[in-house]
This record gives C-alpha cells, structure tokens and sequence, in this order.
C-alpha cells in the first residue's frame, strides 16, 4: 500500500515536472514565435524604409514642383513687369555710333601717299581717296609723330550749302578728330596729296581705316568715324555728332539723290 502511493506520488512529481517542461516549451516556442515575429516585423520594416524614401521623394518633388511654380510666376511677373523698349530717335547714320563702320575693309597701302624726305623726318604720313563720282576726297593723316590724326574733306557742295570763310578768309572743310569735330579752315591741302590724276577710288561699301580713323562712302554720303565723334558730308550737307554746326540746307545728303547727275551724292 505504501508502495503504491510512493508510486503515486512519484508519477504525480513526474507529472508536474513534465507539465512544467512542457509549459516551458511552450513559452519558449512563444518567445521563439515572438522573436521570429519581431524579426519579421523588422524586414517588414525595412522593405516599408524605401517606400517612406519614396514618399520623402514625392515630398521632394512636390516641394520642387512649388520651386518650379514660383520660378516661373517670379519670370512671369519679372516678364511683365519689364518696361517696354522704346523706338530709338532716328540717327543721319546711326551705323556709326557704336564706333564702327560695316563694309570691306581695303588695303590702307593702295591709298597711302607717298611723302616728301622732309615729311617723313617728322613722323607724317597720309592716306587720300576720291568717291566714285569723282566730286569730292578726303585725306587722312597726321602732320606729324605726336601730331593727333585727323580727316578733312574737300567737297563740292551745293551753293545754297557752301560753308562761309573763316574770320581769316580760309575756306572751310568737315574735319575730323577724335576730339573735335566740324568745319575748319584751312589756306590750302592739309596733307600732302596724290596728283588729281593718281588718286585711288574708294568705292562704295568699301571702308578705309588707318590711324584710328575710318571713313567709307555711301550713294548718299560720305561717313567718318573717330573715336565717339562722327561726320557725314555730302554735296547737299553735312552733319556733326556733336551737332553743333549743322548746314543750312534742310538735308544732309539722305534725301537728295542728284538725278540731275548720276544719281549719287558721293
């Protein structure tokens, strides 16, 4: 009888022990369950990582798209608020302005004259052409080494535009510095010239430029450069960048062709 119940009682230890042991697997497959499930939820977690960057890049792209917007309403305003341009007063030649002359460019050798001993002793040199129509020349040139280059012209202007003498008498020319510009008088050739039958043409379009002078001549007129000042001399006129002395005749040059001729001013 005592055996049996030690039997018993040993069955009964037996049978807690392994309901413990069982109970203890159980808890350990549940935290096993639970760490697998944490570490699932983790790769979950960081599979869901890319999709938050994503949304982050919509985030990016939409703050760009509001960039973008307010960069083309800020050029639509700027845009709007330009003023508009107005037209530029017209100009006798406003080609010259800008400090220089549009055409072909000729060799300056072909035009240069050659100078007496004494001239070249001083440092001159000079440059002469005729227009096409053979009424007017110009020279340019300087007197000298230090000397500043100048223009002149020597026109055959219309009677009702002749420019009166100077308080000494001297018949005056359109003359060209880069420092002056307008009508000077002068006893006789500023430079020396080329004989009247050696003169070389400068023909229309064509552009000579030396000594940081240039003139070129036009169907209607003759226009020189130097510098920021400016002339445009033909038979009918003249006209000055610093207006300051303007021909008396109501053009220039631009609108009387000369008909009468061979239908060039120049």
């Amino acid at each position: 009888m005592a055996l049996i119940r030690t039997k018993q009682a040993l069955v009964g230890v037996l049978g807690i022990g392994a309901l413990a042991l069982a109970s203890c697997a159980v808890a350990d497959d549940s935290e096993g369950e639970t760490e697998e499930n944490g570490a699932a939820q983790e790769e979950t977690d960081g599979q869901d990582a890319p999709d938050g960057g994503s949304g982050d890049d919509d985030g990016a792209d939409t703050s760009g798209d509001g960039a973008d917007d307010g960069a083309e309403d800020a050029a639509d305003d700027g845009a709007e608020e330009e003023p508009e341009e107005e037209p530029e007063e017209d100009q006798a030649a406003d080609e010259h302005l800008d400090g220089e002359l549009s055409g072909d460019r000729v060799d300056p050798d072909a035009f240069e004259v050659p100078l007496d001993e004494q001239s070249q002793a001083i440092g001159a040199r000079a440059w002469q052409f005729e227009t096409p129509s053979g009424r007017h020349t110009c020279s340019l040139g300087r007197s000298g080494q230090a000397a500043t280059p100048a223009a002149v012209c020597y026109m055959s202007f219309d009677e009702d535009v002749q420019p009166e003498p100077d308080d000494q008498g001297r018949e005056r020319h359109p003359s060209l510095l880069e420092s002056d510009v307008g009508l000077y008088g002068y006893e006789g050739p500023v430079y020396p010239q080329f004989e009247s039958s050696e003169v070389p043409t400068l023909n229309y379009g064509e552009v000579l430029e030396v000594e940081g002078l240039a003139c070129t001549v036009g169907e209607d007129a003759i226009t020189c450069i130097a510098g920021d000042n400016w002339m445009q001399v033909s038979r009918s006129g003249y006209e000055f960048s610093d207006d300051s002395e303007e021909s008396d005749g109501e053009d220039t040059g631009a609108e009387d062709t000369g008909a009468e001729d061979d239908g060039a001013d120049a």
